[in-house]
């Protein structure tokens, strides 16, 4: 790792993230008010300029009252060749939210975090700053339950790489038993190891080590067997509500990621289907403080 001296201090931002620059129409992207993140739009959709292409189906049939001569209730792609569907194409285009003099600005912050990534790709650096939250980390898959615990995630909102300083989240992935050794938890101002890598636009590390914890903070420290509990009693929400978002007991599930949905889900840990029957936005501190 090169050192720098503090006047040669550089501040490292992941434009990937930013959600200002551009706007989509589509009604997956309605649970953020259509804010889309550039990691969206340039990278996994890669829609921008040319936009993508959707479909709506409907059938001249059913519209009729009528039953379908192939037995389905829904018109879509299994009703292709079919004469009584009709089949309506829309082309969308993410909008540009910012002036033309700010957009040459992130794209010029796009070389530059590139070039960070590249500077750092395959080397182990040297990560500090102050853990915000640590929770259980669930993913979506294919089984009957839906979602599989597999260890937990950290996340610092103030990080510095050597004396650089990051102005974005960083997340970093541990196992249970490292979690069982070192107890992380919100507040905990850390030191440790790992190698960078972009998930989704985000700036996760993986395979952390030398860890060293200068300060212990007073948050909540998930033990292995209460994750797993929380895991197979949570629940899928079927929207995205903001406070749900920032609850504590609340995750950002990733999922397969199909259509033009950023397919992530929310996850109630606590197994509250309603929002609004939940009591944990009582805790101001919570909601404060939220990812």
């Amino acid at each position: 790792m090169i050192t720098r001296t503090f006047s040669q201090q550089k501040t490292i931002r992941n434009p990937l993230k930013r959600t200002d620059v551009f706007r989509c129409a589509h009604a997956a992207h309605r649970d953020f008010d259509f804010a889309v993140s550039a990691y969206h739009v340039l990278k996994e959709k890669q829609c921008f300029p040319d936009g993508c292409m959707d479909f709506k189906w409907h059938c001249r049939s059913l519209k009729r009252n009528k039953k379908c001569h192939r037995g389905y209730t829904n018109p879509g792609k299994k009703c292709d060749g079919c004469n009584e569907l009709i089949e309506d194409k829309i082309q969308r285009t993410p909008k540009i939210m910012v002036s033309a003099k700010n957009y040459v600005e992130f794209t010029e912050q796009l070389v530059d975090f590139q070039n960070f990534l590249d500077s750092v790709k395959g080397k182990k650096v040297i990560i500090n700053g102050l853990l915000s939250s640590v929770k259980p980390m669930i993913i979506g898959n294919g089984t009957p339950e839906g979602r599989k615990f597999t260890g937990f995630l950290l996340t610092l909102k103030e990080g510095f790489i050597g004396f650089d300083r990051i102005e974005d989240t960083i997340y970093a992935r541990v196992g249970s038993e490292q979690q069982q050794l070192n107890k992380f938890r919100p507040g905990d101002k850390v030191e440790f190891k790992g190698y960078i890598f972009i998930d989704r636009g985000r700036m996760v590390l993986k395979k952390i080590g030398a860890v060293t914890v200068f300060e212990r903070g007073e948050g909540y420290i998930w033990e292995t067997a209460k994750a797993r509990v929380a895991a197979q009693s949570g629940i899928f929400l079927e929207n995205k509500p903001r406070k749900c978002r920032r609850c504590p007991m609340g995750l950002l599930v990733d999922g397969d990621n199909s259509g033009c949905s950023n397919g992530r889900r929310i996850f109630c840990m606590q197994g509250i289907e309603n929002p609004e029957e939940c009591v944990f936005d009582i805790y101001d501190k919570y909601l404060t403080n939220g990812d």
